[in-house]
């Protein structure tokens, strides 16, 4: 069973050398599918995760949308100009690491108080909220 997960990881590899090569990188509909992906995990991880096959294939396609979604936004930011390039994904990278301590006391809160039910559900709100604000912000750039 432990040697499934790590194919799962091989898959989410696959998935971000895929991603990268999305040639409209701009456009706002690889995040949306990106994103579409990872609240479709939470609706399985949430129906099915209570079951080795549930969990896999919650697990595959959560690994295929964040990668995907961080591949995309590695993108943009190498589209930064030369000279902001490394600050830029400094503070990239230090928001996603601040984002999975929160994640993870998120989690664990949620876990004593609600078990997996109130994981699954945490993980598609938060899906949410974050698909609210990518739509405030990118659509309406992309369209000026």
């Amino acid at each position: 069973m432990i040697g499934l997960f790590g194919l799962v990881g091989a898959a989410g590899a696959m998935a971000a050398d895929l991603t990268g090569r999305v040639k409209r990188h701009t456009h706002p509909m690889p995040t949306a599918v990106a994103v579409a992906f990872i609240a479709v995990a939470y609706v399985v991880l949430l129906a099915a995760g209570r079951t080795p096959g549930g969990i896999l294939a919650g697990v595959l396609i959560l690994d295929i949308g964040v990668q995907g979604l961080h591949v995309l936004n590695q993108r943009v930011i190498y589209d930064v100009d030369a000279a902001a390039r490394n600050r830029v994904n400094s503070v990239y990278m230090t928001f996603c690491f601040v984002g999975g301590a929160l994640g993870s006391a998120v989690a664990s809160f949620m876990w004593s108080q609600a078990g997996w039910t109130g994981i699954c559900l945490t993980g598609l709100g938060v899906t949410a909220l974050a698909s609210l604000l990518w739509a405030c912000t990118s659509i309406r750039a992309w369209k000026a």
